[in-house]
Order: C-alpha cells, then sequence, then structure tokens
C-alpha cells in the first residue's frame, strides 16, 4: 500500500511542483536575466575605460561597451548586451 501511495502522490504532485515551484528553471533567475534589459550608466564609459551601470533593483555593475560602440555618458539608458564574469557588456540604446 505505501509503495502504491507513494507511487501515485509522486505521478501527481510534480506536475504542480514544476509548474507553480518553478523547479528546473533556475537559469533565468541568475545573472543571465540580465541579458536585453535596460540600465543607467551612472559613470562614464568609453572605449579604453570601464564605467558603472545600475539595473532596476539597484544594483550597481562595473560596465565596459559592446565592439563598435564610441561611449556612454553619465545619466544615459543603455541595454545589456551580455554578462561576462562579474562586468555588464553594454551597448547605447537604440543601436
Amino acid at each position: 500500500i505505501f509503495i502504491f501511495l507513494t507511487a501515485v502522490l509522486v505521478f501527481f504532485t510534480r506536475p504542480f511542483a514544476v509548474k507553480y515551484l518553478k523547479i528546473g528553471d533556475e537559469s533565468r533567475r541568475n545573472i543571465n536575466s540580465l541579458d536585453g534589459q535596460t540600465v543607467l550608466c551612472i559613470k562614464k564609459i568609453s572605449e579604453f575605460d570601464s564605467g558603472e551601470v545600475k539595473t532596476k533593483n539597484g544594483v550597481v555593475w562595473t560596465a565596459k561597451l559592446e565592439e563598435g560602440q564610441n561611449e556612454i555618458s553619465e545619466n544615459e539608458t543603455c541595454i545589456v548586451s551580455r554578462v561576462e564574469g562579474n562586468t555588464l557588456v553594454v551597448k547605447i540604446k537604440g543601436v
């Protein structure tokens, strides 16, 4: 009886747990969720110098420019292209 009840409960509760508890969806909740996010530049970023950006949740990150970009001045919005280690690679919004 125990084995039967265990099998039935696992069979019927697993889809509920996966759907509502978001099991197995770790990658989008972590650092990869920053890709494509709009951020605010709080320290000027140039081709040869890193700067800083602030995300929507208020976290300040070190940032560098995407290849082919000139510079991003303070208080300008930009978009995160990708994450390299603990540095965000950003580009000017609309480019």
